[in-house]
């Protein structure tokens, strides 16, 4: 199986033809996931590309039947964020 390419135009491309061989469409898919279309393309061309854009990348190509990018982090790369609590 090739390689999925790095965030960017060609990574949408390669997205939605996947989605569109499993006989759906990306924006279809969002609506049925209850998530933003919006942020599925710019979490796909890199411009959301923190912890939650990365994991939000990643459950879309998971759900297109693509590989996860060669230089992916997992989920356990990142670091954890605990509140501190108030002396108080």
């Amino acid at each position: 199986m090739p390689s999925t390419p790095p965030p960017g135009p060609d990574l949408i491309k390669s997205v939605r033809a996947a989605f569109i061989l499993r006989d759906q469409t990306l924006g279809r898919w969002c609506r049925e996931n209850g998530l933003s279309l919006t942020h599925a393309r710019m979490s796909l061309i890199g411009a959301w590309n923190g912890p939650k854009g990365r994991a939000f990348r990643l459950r879309i190509l998971e759900a297109a039947g693509l590989p996860p990018p060669a230089n992916h982090s997992t989920s356990n790369d990142l670091p954890i964020r605990r509140r501190r609590r108030s002396a108080a």
